[in-house]
């Protein structure tokens, strides 16, 4: 299997480089959503109504909704809400200002219920994730989100000390609290 990762920043510049200027609004927080007929369409055309947080309010008749798991977009057109996986992830970008030396590869360790793997995406960059197996797939969980979050972070420690990996910086203090 052939992995290509690409920096998640590059990819939006790449694919909004492709777009009128002013057609991508990032960071923005929607307010309210709706659709109004087309000005001049006789053929029952509709445009989407978009307000946000700001008071700006957009009118397109394209509506991409990449507003997360919880997506408003998402309920809006009337889809289910989402269901447990069944597993909890924890994801991150290191970033080593120096370079990392690491061969561009995607690396992936597997252990009962665990998956933990990390692939360079620069010279200075890695992403790395951790998914650990919380409650059977389509079951409510049957503890606290903070004790699932909790091991998680002993999972990605654990990792962390079978790769031999230093962190320093925020980093470094958020697992000295674990």
């Amino acid at each position: 299997m052939r992995v290509r990762p690409v920096h998640r920043r590059e990819l939006l510049e790449a694919m909004a480089e492709e777009l009128p200027p002013g057609t991508i609004r990032f960071s923005s927080r929607l307010a309210s959503i709706g659709t109004e007929p087309a000005a001049g369409g006789g053929g029952g055309e509709e445009l989407a109504v978009v307000g946000l947080d700001d008071g700006t309010v957009i009118r397109s008749r394209v509506l991409v909704g990449c507003d997360g798991v919880h997506s408003a977009v998402a309920r809006w057109l009337g889809m289910a809400e989402p269901a447990s996986s069944g597993r909890s992830c924890v994801r991150g970008l290191a970033v080593y200002p120096g370079g990392h030396g690491v061969r561009k590869e995607l690396r992936q360790f597997l252990s009962h219920g665990l998956r933990a793997g990390m692939v360079p995406i620069s010279d200075t960059d890695i992403y790395w994730f951790v998914v650990n197996n919380t409650v059977p797939a389509g079951k409510p969980a049957q503890m606290p989100r903070i004790k699932i979050c909790s091991n998680l972070m002993i999972s990605l420690l654990q990792m962390c000390l079978i790769m031999n990996w230093k962190f320093s910086g925020p980093s470094k203090k958020l697992l000295q609290f674990f």
